[in-house]
């Protein structure tokens, strides 16, 4: 959990899954509903802190959504199926987490059951074969490219990274996701994760 103001200054809140109680759920509410402003984005990515009151989520990302806020939600289980009651803007994940939070198999399945009221786009990775999306009601497959995987480690979240820059840039949706999995491939053949090219976002 982290704010990262426009001149990159980082601000972190906690760095690993924490137990909060009911009134440390409310502050981190209050935050966000006060600093985020109509045309921000809102990321949710990776593991939460535990102990959130139901519905804590479903209620928070409707608040910020009324109030033009852009939500992305990358996650699994409890987190991900309230984001997707909530109609979330983005829904993003890997297969194996699409299959767990819906208790389906098969991707096109899954892609069908995370669409939430008023979602624009749901995106699911399924590592060296690409992803498989639908966005404002058309579907896509993006083919990986062949690459040696090094380290997956942070693949996903430059598909996330990707997509964010694509849709600030107004790119086309295809453009976005073929520049997001060429850039996640890029990443995985790396040893360590580094800044992204500039070749990789170009159609």
């Amino acid at each position: 959990w982290s704010l990262v103001e426009k001149d990159a200054k980082r601000i972190d809140f906690f760095a690993k899954d924490l137990k909060v109680g009911k009134s440390g759920w409310e502050k981190i509410r209050d935050f966000w509903v006060q600093h985020l402003k109509p045309g921000d984005w809102w990321v949710v990515a990776g593991s939460s802190a535990i102990g959130w009151p139901k519905g804590w989520w479903r209620e928070l990302i409707r608040d910020l959504e009324k109030k033009g806020v852009t939500v992305l939600v990358d996650s699994r289980g409890a987190l991900l199926r309230e984001a997707v009651e909530a109609g979330a803007d983005w829904i993003k994940c890997n297969l194996e987490e699409a299959e767990e939070t819906t208790g389906l198999k098969g991707v096109d399945r899954c892609v069908q059951s995370l669409k939430g009221d008023g979602t624009t786009g749901v995106v699911v990775t399924l590592g060296k074969d690409g992803l498989v999306a639908e966005v404002n009601g058309t579907p896509f497959f993006i083919r990986a490219p062949k690459v040696k995987v090094r380290d997956a480690t942070g693949a996903g979240d430059v598909v996330t990274a990707a997509l964010i820059f694509g849709e600030l840039h107004g790119w086309t949706t295809d453009r976005t996701l073929r520049s997001a999995v060429r850039a996640a491939a890029w990443n995985a053949a790396r040893d360590q994760t580094a800044e992204v090219p500039r070749t990789c976002l170009r159609d």
